[in-house]
């Protein structure tokens, strides 16, 4: 019984894992594939997670009450922890035969999982929005590519000098996008989608809503090479 409320205590707990932001960007890029991660994240987190705490509480004889719930509740707290902890397990050994050092040994293969799982996750948005931003047309390129500059603008957490070297790799690449010259075009949105997806994957940022009946007739949002309309956008200043 201790067992399973650890279990189920840990797979709670890691919910929190991640912050809010992150399951929205994935869960915007691809929901099937972001069930999945979370599903297997879950598995390790949660199942692994607990049986980690109530082999660790094993191994220090911690009997903090005579409810199995409430001990079950406690390793499972400690499962959550020893995810991001590194714990001075008492070296000793129990009848479950694993020592303490043998518990660390787990301890890190089931963070290079949840690693491993975070990575993924990752992946599978980088390969998504890679997809959608090459199929925008030129304005919506530069549209998108406009709200990553606004929102480097208004980060509070780098230097003015981190947003410039940011902006300065941005903004020359989304003015190459509307030259007259077809590989130069060609070449600035190859760089405005590349950046855009290293960004938004590395910020989590979520898939931009677009509301499709504001596209006048006319426009494409297939191959992002003819039909497009220019919007009156000026550069952005770096």
């Amino acid at each position: 019984m201790s067992l399973l409320v650890a279990i189920v205590t840990a797979s709670f707990f890691a919910i929190f894992g991640f912050p809010f932001l992150h399951y929205q960007s994935w869960f915007s890029w691809g929901r099937l594939s972001t069930a999945l991660g979370s599903i297997l994240y879950f598995i390790l987190a949660g199942g692994l997670g607990g049986l980690l705490g109530w082999l660790a509480a094993q191994l220090a004889n911690a009997q903090p009450s005579s409810e199995p719930m409430v001990n079950g509740f406690f390793y499972g707290v400690l499962g959550a922890l020893a995810l991001r902890a590194d714990f001075g397990l008492a070296r000793t050994k129990q009848a479950t035969g694993m020592s303490s050092a043998q518990l660390l040994d787990a301890q890190s293969i089931l963070g290079i999982g949840l690693r491993w799982t975070n990575e993924l996750l990752d992946a599978r948005s980088a390969r998504r929005a890679e997809r959608w931003l090459y199929t925008l047309d030129d304005d919506g390129l530069l549209e998108n590519a406009l709200r990553i500059n606004a929102h480097i603008t208004d980060r509070a957490d780098i230097a003015d000098k981190a947003k410039k070297a940011l902006q300065t790799r941005l903004v020359p690449a989304m003015g190459m996008v509307r030259d007259t010259d077809p590989d130069k075009r060609l070449e600035g949105r190859t760089l405005v989608a590349q950046f855009s997806v290293n960004y938004a994957v590395s910020q989590h940022l979520p898939k931009p809503v677009t509301d499709e009946r504001a596209q006048p007739a006319g426009s494409t949002s297939g191959s992002g090479i003819t039909g497009h309309r220019r919007l009156p956008v000026t550069e952005p200043s770096v």
